[in-house]
């Protein structure tokens, strides 16, 4: 589970159990269902409600960690059980309240931007991004040498398809590069 290659609501609805232990595969989607936004919106200044239900495709999926991730994810629920018992069971959330409950995706992503805002007082050049950028950031760093199937697996794209279209402009070297690959294999023809 690297930060971006996951939707917000299924990062949110993981446990430390969806990671196996003979493996570095994490499950993207827990026993139970994951946390989404409530629809219709709730209007600012009034109590949010949580919509739990399944994932977009219904699907379990497996996408693989490097070892240093694997390992924070372990040790995670341990770091958690000075405030709780109930914190370290293996079906826990990694991301939950003091309580163990889900946290509503909107506060998730409120604490990332205030996270963001304290990181720039020291490191003023630090860009500004959403939580949802760091998807975009894990597709485009994979996109060099990293076939697009294996990059839309990791997405949760249904095919393809969907990964190309979506990132289609963020790939202008491409372009450029054909055109380079193309003159050479006309000037070994010539």
């Amino acid at each position: 589970m690297q930060p971006g290659s996951l939707q917000r609501p299924s990062v949110l609805g993981r446990g430390a159990s969806s990671l196996r232990d003979s493996h570095t595969d994490a499950r993207t989607r827990s026993p139970g269902p994951v946390p989404s936004r409530a629809r219709p919106r709730t209007p600012q200044g009034t109590a949010a409600s949580l919509a739990v239900g399944l994932t977009k495709t219904g699907r379990d999926r497996a996408i693989a960690v490097d070892p240093g991730t694997a390992a924070l994810i372990r040790a995670w629920p341990l770091s958690r059980a000075e405030l709780g018992l109930h914190l370290v069971r293996p079906d826990s959330l990694i991301f939950s309240d003091a309580e163990g409950r889900h946290l509503h995706p909107e506060r998730f992503s409120r604490t990332f931007q205030q996270t963001q805002e304290r990181c720039r007082k020291e490191h003023p050049d630090l860009p500004i991004i959403r939580l949802h950028d760091l998807r975009h950031t894990h597709a485009t760093i994979l996109r060099k040498g990293v076939p697009v199937k294996a990059v839309s697996v990791r997405l949760g794209h249904t095919t393809p398809v969907v990964t190309m279209t979506v990132y289609a402009g963020w790939m202008p070297a491409d372009d450029a590069n054909a055109a380079a690959v193309f003159a050479s294999r006309i000037g070994e023809a010539i």
